[in-house]
C-alpha cells in the first residue's frame, strides 16, 4: 500500500513540475519573443496598363492613435524586454515617402498611374495595427508589421466597390521608419499579387 502511495506521489510531483515548466515557458514567450523572418510576397501580377483604367493613389490614412504602444526594445541573446515604443507624429510625417513608394510599385506592375485623369480609379489605403520592435544582440535590427485595408473607388463615388486587407512585415538594420516602410511595401505587393484586385481594376 505504501509503495502505491509513493508511486502516486512521484507521479503527482512530476506532473506538478511539468505544469510549472509550461507556465514558465508561456511567460517567457510573452516577454522574450523570438523575431520571425518576414516572408516575401508572391510575384507581382504584370498587367497591360494601356488596356485598363488609370489608377491614382488618392490617400494613405494612418488609423493609429497618437502614443499608442507599438512594441518594445529587446536586448541580449535572450531578447529581454526593455523600453516601450509608442506611435508618434514622426511616423505620420513620413506618409509622403509611402505615397511615392506606392506609385513606384504600381508602375512596376504595369499600372498607369495618373494624378489628373478624370476617369482614373482611386486607390485608398488605410494603415492600422502597426507593431514595431527593436532588437539588439550580436546583430541589431528593427522589425515592423502592419495591416492595410485597400479600397477602390470609381470617380465621384462615395462608397468603394472593392475592399481587401493585406498584412506586411519588414526587417532592416536599425532604422525605425525603414522597417515600417518595408512592412508597408510588402502589404502593397501582396495586394498587387491578388488576382481579385487585378480583376476589380479591369472591370
Amino acid at each position: 500500500m505504501s509503495c502505491q502511495i509513493s508511486r502516486w506521489n512521484t507521479s503527482g510531483i512530476l506532473l506538478l513540475i511539468c505544469l510549472v515548466c509550461l507556465v514558465c515557458l508561456a511567460g517567457c514567450s510573452s516577454t522574450h519573443p523570438y523575431p520571425q523572418t518576414p516572408q516575401p510576397a508572391a510575384p507581382l501580377i504584370q498587367v497591360d496598363g494601356a488596356a485598363m483604367p488609370a489608377l491614382t493613389f488618392a490617400e494613405l490614412i494612418l488609423d493609429i492613435p497618437h502614443q499608442v504602444p507599438m512594441g518594445y526594445r529587446y536586448e541580449g541573446l535572450e531578447y529581454i524586454r526593455g523600453e516601450e515604443i509608442r506611435w508618434s507624429e514622426h511616423f505620420g510625417a513620413q506618409t509622403d515617402v509611402l505615397n511615392q513608394d506606392t506609385r513606384t510599385v504600381l508602375a512596376e506592375a504595369g499600372y498607369r498611374v495618373s494624378e489628373d485623369d478624370p476617369d482614373a480609379l482611386r486607390l485608398v489605403g488605410t494603415m492600422s495595427r502597426v507593431s514595431f520592435n527593436s532588437y539588439a544582440a550580436k546583430v541589431s535590427f528593427d522589425q515592423a508589421e502592419c495591416q492595410m485595408t485597400w479600397q477602390l473607388y470609381r470617380d465621384g463615388a462615395e462608397a468603394p466597390y472593392f475592399t481587401t486587407v493585406t498584412n506586411g512585415a519588414g526587417r532592416v538594420d536599425a532604422n525605425k521608419m525603414g522597417a515600417i516602410r518595408a512592412a508597408f511595401e510588402l502589404a502593397l505587393r501582396r495586394l498587387l499579387a491578388n488576382p481579385d484586385f487585378v480583376a476589380a481594376v479591369s472591370e
